[in-house]
C-alpha cells in the first residue's frame, strides 16, 4: 500500500482541523438527529428519598421517635416529609412499595426477593407496567442515582 505523503497530517494538525469544525445545529441552536431530552422544570425541587432497612417506621425523632438523628431532622425541616407510607413485616416488598408507590404484590415482590417464586405476584420483578419513582424522575428530566450500604 503507498500512501502519498500529503494525505497524511500529524495527530495535532488532525486535531487542529477537528475542532474547527462547528458541529451540525438546527436553526434555532438544538441539535438536528440527536432525540430531545427533557429538563426538569425550571425551579423544580431536588428530591432525596432515605430509606433504612430494619428501622421503625417512628424511631427517628424527625418523625417522632426516641432516636436522636440530627442529619434526618435537618433534612426534614427544610423538606417534605411523607407520613402515609404503609410498611410490610420484610424489607423487600417495603421497599418495591415504596419506589413505585403501589401494592408489594402488584410489583412482583409478595416475599422477600431472595426466596422468589414462579408465581403472580412473587418473582421479585418489578414489571415495566410499574414505573418507580427514579424513572419517572428520569423520564421528565432529572438526574437520578441510587445509592446503597451492602452489609
Amino acid at each position: 500500500m503507498v500512501i502519498a505523503a500529503a494525505a497524511l497530517t500529524s495527530p495535532v494538525a488532525h486535531a487542529q482541523d477537528q475542532s474547527a469544525q462547528e458541529p451540525p445545529v438546527a436553526k434555532d441552536g438544538k441539535w438536528q438527529y440527536y432525540p430531545v431530552s427533557r429538563e426538569a422544570p425550571e425551579g423544580a425541587p431536588n428530591v432525596l428519598v432515605v430509606m433504612t432497612d430494619d428501622v421503625g417506621y417512628s424511631a427517628a425523632t424527625s418523625y417522632g421517635g426516641p432516636v436522636p438523628m440530627p442529619n434526618f431532622d435537618r433534612l426534614a425541616k427544610d423538606g417534605l416529609q411523607y407520613t402515609q407510607m404503609h410498611t410490610t413485616a420484610m424489607c423487600s416488598p417495603s421497599r418495591a412499595s415504596l419506589l413505585t408507590g403501589r401494592n408489594h404484590h402488584a410489583v412482583g415482590n409478595g416475599s422477600i426477593s431472595n426466596v422468589s417464586i414462579d408465581a403472580p405476584g412473587y418473582t421479585a420483578v418489578i414489571p415495566k407496567s410499574a414505573a418507580t419513582l427514579g424513572r419517572v424522575l428520569r423520564d421528565n428530566g432529572y438526574d437520578t442515582g441510587f445509592f446503597w450500604k451492602e452489609p
